[in-house]
């Protein structure tokens, strides 16, 4: 009798272990789906975003990287997996615009497939675990190219706002030759900013104007009210007259 005892103590313990380990794979088969469902949410949410995304180890090894970052660059997901983040962008370019412990962002020209350098903006966060000891880090990268072609769109214009006649002719009734400054104003812009000379020298010939412009007058009673060097704009632009038309077009 003691030993069935024993047996079934022996039995009942064992069955215990047992459903103790049926319990704990359970545990872990849900912690597993849990993990899967959330590292599922997280790619989703990143691949969903317009701005490119690398996720580096603690030695800036690239680990992840999402797709828009992929559509930017021109590569493929292994072409970017194993390396470090320095190897695609341009450290000479460097433009730092924050920094600080845990966070900081530049700017460099990325290196696109086949060459291409496209301005990014780079913002990284370090990743910390309960220690406070670094673990990797999440970059996200910006295309500046638009940006970058609105700037150099509003330079042009701020470089070539000169060259735009007002109309208001208020020159006209100040020119003691009674020359056509506006009309010479608008083949001084078809040349300096349309970059279209054939047009500025129809637009000059067609106004029939004397053989000298803007030679006898001892003083140019004109005042632009934007400021124009009146004369000196004329007399650059009526020299087109001698220029022949086949070197023009």
């Amino acid at each position: 009798m003691q030993n069935e005892g024993r047996v079934m103590r022996s039995y009942s313990s064992s069955e215990q272990l047992l459903q103790q380990v049926a319990s704990l794979k359970e545990e872990l088969k849900e912690c597993r789906t849990q993990r899967k469902e959330s590292e599922d949410k997280y790619k989703r949410v990143l691949d969903s975003r317009f701005e490119g995304f690398m996720l580096l180890d603690e030695n800036r090894v690239i680990i992840e990287v999402n797709k828009a970052l992929l559509k930017i660059s021109g590569y493929d997901r292994n072409d970017f997996i194993g390396h470090l983040v320095d190897k695609f962008y341009d450290k000479a370019s460097l433009n730092f615009y924050s920094a600080s412990p845990d966070h900081f962002s530049f700017e460099a020209l990325f290196r696109a497939k086949g060459g291409c350098l496209i301005p990014m903006l780079f913002s990284r966060s370090t990743l910390n675990d309960e220690n406070h000891q670094i673990t990797g880090y999440m970059v996200f990268l910006t295309d500046l190219t638009d940006l970058k072609e609105t700037q150099e769109e509003l330079k042009r214009a701020a470089s070539t706002s000169g060259l735009f006649c007002q109309g208001c002719g208020q020159c006209v009734k100040q020119c003691i030759a009674e020359l056509p400054i506006p009309d010479l104003m608008r083949a001084y812009m078809y040349t300096y900013d349309y970059r279209n000379l054939a047009l500025a020298k129809g637009l000059v010939v067609s106004l029939g104007l004397p053989g000298r412009v803007c030679e006898d007058c001892s003083s140019c009673p004109v005042r632009c009210s934007i400021g124009f060097n009146v004369p000196a704009k004329i007399r650059d632009i009526v020299r087109l007259r001698d220029v022949p038309t086949e070197f023009l077009s």
